[in-house]
């Protein structure tokens, strides 16, 4: 029985844009992705044998553990045999815009290619990921990637400065299609729609001077914010508690907050506590997967 732990970090947006509807009914994205330390814990472990057989466990038990868990699917693409065992321990928030579940699929397939196919290529993998979900290619690599297309091109950015990052949600989920239903209502189905691309150079210029941005901006607030007052109220006290910028993550409706200073970071993590919302404290990260 071959083993391997990994922690898979969650994603938050830094930027979040639409630059188009494509025929096919999807969305063109414009991002900046950006791993950070809030993390799942996934552990796998793996035995040849000639039939095929996987189990998922999970902590969190509104998770289903069958073939509907992007974990599941992961390992159901990449064997063709063998007996998988794969237990999650959750820590990232479910339904919140932090690619929790894409983070699990990516550490089932770069811990599980380990254990039984280590000559496999990344472009192989990054294709299995890409058809369990959008963000799975990001997570496997992670850091700050600049990400296009519907979140399968990746590009190198400008690198985040160290610094204290809060994240925040109350449990109050949003679904991601009826968010980009809301979005195409409202913006005419991006007909002659020009995406906020300055800000992206904004953002840029800032981390290569080793500076932290205090504007940003996510085309999904506006769709989901006004159904959802409790991620408008933890931007709120963010900014109260000193966050030099509080943006909700994807399409939400989880906030994070960019601080500063360790203090202030802290004072938020017990101020949005007290309001009833679950709040962790993380820092940015090089890496989407860490194998421990």
């Amino acid at each position: 029985m071959k083993k391997i732990e990994i922690k898979a970090n969650a994603k938050i947006n830094l930027f979040l844009d639409i630059s188009a509807l494509r025929k096919d009914g999807y969305h063109d994205i414009l991002s900046i992705m950006q791993s950070v330390s809030l993390c799942d814990t996934v552990n796998i472990e793996y035995e040849e044998s000639s039939q095929k057989k996987i189990e998922v466990k999970c902590d969190a038990q509104s998770l289903p553990a069958d073939s509907r868990n992007l974990a599941y699917k992961a390992a159901d693409r990449l064997l063709d045999s063998g007996t998988v065992k794969i237990e999650i321990k959750k820590n990232i928030f479910l339904s919140a815009g932090l690619a929790g579940g894409s983070a699990d699929a990516a550490a089932v397939l770069v811990g599980l290619a380990r254990l039984s196919k280590p000559d496999i290529n990344t472009e192989r993998l990054f294709k299995i990921g890409a058809e369990i979900g959008a963000d799975v290619p990001f997570c496997m690599v992670g850091g700050t990637k600049l990400v296009t297309g519907i979140g399968d091109i990746h590009r190198n950015f400008a690198e985040m400065p160290e610094t204290h990052l809060v994240i925040a949600c109350m449990g109050e989920g949003f679904p991601t299609p009826e968010a980009y239903k809301r979005l195409d209502r409202v913006y005419n189905n991006f007909e002659n729609y020009k995406p906020e691309a300055r800000t992206i150079d904004y953002i840029k210029d800032c981390f290569s001077r080793k500076l932290l941005p205090d504007r940003s901006f996510n085309i999904f607030e506006s769709a989901v914010l006004p159904m959802r007052p409790h991620a408008e109220k933890i931007k709120k006290v963010m900014c109260e508690c000193g966050a030099r910028l509080a943006l909700m993550s994807g399409s939400g409706p989880s906030v994070f907050g960019i601080f500063g200073d360790y203090e202030s970071a802290l004072e938020a993590v017990k101020e949005l506590t007290q309001t009833g919302a679950s709040a962790k404290l993380c820092e940015p990260r090089k890496s989407g997967l860490e194998i421990l």
